[in-house]
């Protein structure tokens, strides 16, 4: 219910108020970070004191992948509906199994791919009209989104393995917070 809210309250935001879309991928992140580090600190301490330097560099890699696309995502609600956000987001589920199988984190097999193949021409063809129109209906936004769904599914893959080895709470709270942080001295500069 909360993923659903999110861009109809990020667009509400935007139309009634002067927040940069920098600003809301920062709010949205900070949020998000002050959450999981109070978790953290009381689920896995551990966790967060064994990280070594290397480690906290690839999260923060990582997470400007994922986390710092909120940017972009913002950017792209901005100069878009929330309709066409959802319909592209919903692309995610089936390009982050073609990651999968493309990076061999997880098998491929005929049904698999037939799963992959619909669920990309169903997104395809739900825009299909737009596409081909190309106006104001399909633009930029909706570019950006793509693009936002592109980076999310490429984090989701890449992320699992890092995931298991510092566990889900410690990894989210880095990446949320050195993304926090990157965020914060892009709104500054």
């Amino acid at each position: 219910m909360l993923l659903s809210t999110v861009p109809t309250v990020t667009k509400y935001v935007f139309q009634h108020s002067s927040v940069d879309p920098l600003g809301m991928a920062l709010i949205r992140v900070m949020i998000g970070f002050v959450f999981l580090l109070a978790i953290t600190l009381v689920q896995d301490r551990r966790g967060l004191r064994a990280l070594t330097a290397g480690d906290v560099f690839r999260l923060t890699l990582l997470g400007g992948l994922g986390v710092g696309s909120y940017v972009i995502a913002a950017w792209g609600l901005r100069l878009t509906s929330v309709t066409h956000y959802i319909l592209i987001y919903s692309l995610v589920s089936p390009l982050t199994a073609l990651f999968s199988v493309m990076l061999k984190k997880s098998e491929s097999s005929p049904l698999r791919m037939i799963g992959i193949v619909i669920s990309l021409v169903g997104g395809g063809i739900a825009m299909s009209e737009k596409l081909t129109k190309f106006q104001t209906d399909f633009g930029l936004g909706d570019l950006l989104i793509l693009l936002f769904t592109i980076m999310m599914a490429a984090h989701l893959v890449w992320s699992a393995n890092i995931v298991k080895r510092f566990g889900a709470m410690t990894a989210n709270t880095v990446m949320f917070g050195s993304s926090a942080f990157l965020l914060f001295l892009g709104a500054l500069v």
